[in-house]
């Protein structure tokens, strides 16, 4: 009996191995987030410290191989929200250095800012004035950017990190020790894209949120699609009515919405929608980026008939797009029946566009899906686009995306 037990707790440990392994296998895009909360005010020329930790959309470490391999080095740049966009600060410069640490405290630091031979990493910063005559004006608001200095032999890559909003006080009135104030702490974190130049959109993040907390890898490619869409022909969605199915952060209906603000006549109806426990943080997100006037947001809940009815007293949708829907098998048959309710009374094509990469589900779960699927609509695996029309990371990602193992359906209806 004990052999068999035995025999039993190795299998599970190898199964255990094998399905971790499978989580990390496309995992090749990671996140910085950070290991500890970060104070909300500081003074000018002071150092602060600022301690981060990297994990993958799944919010899995890295695996031993990959620590012994990592050296991701990071620098910052201050963001300042201005007349209702964030942008480039130019009135401030930001210094990033490697942590500085007491001569009797032990540490295995590196030297760098960042991460090396660990998940876990730290850095300091500093604000100081290009000119000691401008300053920001007290509504103008200060974030911080967290970049890593992109280089191709890198094994491990992470897109940016931003904090804030942070104050900057003329004098050292900021309490450095009070770690309990809630006042001066904060665990905000977001995500910046790339709009035009000099022009960003912020994206918060709230992991404690679960599957909506979190701007998932799909949500990345299928907003890279649609911004390369917009920009190389910003006329085709013109008078149509677009659905961001379960929106999660709100990431894609937002970012076509900036993209089109300058081009108002070609705007398309924009809806976003989600549970409704899970809307908050879209509205967050769409209050800071100032779309209230270009987007709606509604509650949705898949194989909810009167949620659907309720969505097309709006008028018929043109274009639904929907990323990372596909991970609870028990979820299918409402899916699937949700996309065809919408799209049944619609007399011209609709489009769907689903994004979709492999994580825990087996490839019996995957195929039941499509199977369901296949009963509604005709299902189209759209290749991958090697030209784009600026990234929405930024420089140093363009081969990024094609190695997230991301694969964008486009569905017809039957």
């Amino acid at each position: 009996m004990t052999i068999c037990y035995r025999r039993m707790s190795a299998k599970i440990e190898n199964d255990d191995e094998e399905y971790y392994s499978s989580l990390q296998k496309y995992s090749t895009l990671y996140r910085i987030l950070l290991s500890r909360p970060y104070f909300t005010e500081t003074t000018f020329n002071k150092w602060n410290r600022i301690d981060l930790k990297l994990v993958n959309e799944l919010g899995l470490t890295l695996t031993h191989f990959q620590k012994m391999n990592c050296f991701l080095e990071v620098n910052c740049q201050l963001l300042v929200e201005r007349n209702g966009q964030f942008k480039t600060c130019t009135e401030y410069r930001i210094q990033c250095r490697p942590l500085q640490h007491d001569a009797w405290e032990f540490t295995a630091n590196s030297g760098i800012a960042g991460f090396h031979h660990d998940a876990e990493g730290d850095f300091e910063y500093m604000i100081s004035t290009v000119d000691e005559e401008i300053l920001l004006e007290s509504n103008e608001r200060c974030y911080i950017q967290i970049s890593p200095l992109c280089k191709s032999n890198l094994l491990i890559q992470a897109f940016p990190l931003v904090i804030g909003p942070i104050t900057i006080k003329e004098q050292s009135i900021v309490n450095t020790w009070n770690q309990d104030d809630s006042t001066v702490v904060s665990q905000d974190i977001y995500h910046a894209y790339y709009v035009e130049e000099d022009v960003f959109m912020l994206i918060k993040e709230n992991w404690e949120l679960g599957t909506p907390g979190k701007v998932w890898d799909s949500a990345l490619v299928i907003s890279q699609l649609f911004s390369d869409k917009i920009k190389s022909d910003p006329s085709q969605f013109k008078h149509h009515r677009i659905l961001d199915l379960s929106a999660g952060t709100g990431c894609v209906g937002l970012l076509m919405a900036l993209l089109y603000r300058k081009n108002i006549t070609n705007l398309p109806q924009i809806t976003m929608t989600d549970l409704p426990e899970a809307l908050d943080l879209i509205y967050q997100n769409r209050a800071a980026n100032h779309l209230e006037s270009y987007t709606k947001v509604q509650a949705l809940r898949w194989g909810n008939y009167n949620d659907v009815q309720c969505l097309l007293r709006d008028g018929s949708i043109n274009t639904i797009i929907a990323s990372d829907v596909i991970y609870e098998p028990a979820s299918f048959p409402k899916l699937v029946q949700t996309l065809d309710w919408l799209s049944e009374s619609v007399e011209t094509k609709i489009d769907i566009f689903l994004g979709y990469k492999r994580r825990g589900l087996s490839r019996e779960d995957e195929q039941s899906f499509f199977d369901i699927c296949a009963e509604k609509f005709v299902i189209t695996i759209l290749p991958s686009q090697s030209n784009h029309e600026g990234w929405i990371l930024g420089s140093g990602f363009s081969d990024i995306f094609e190695e997230t193992g991301v694969n964008i359906y486009q569905l017809v209806r039957k």
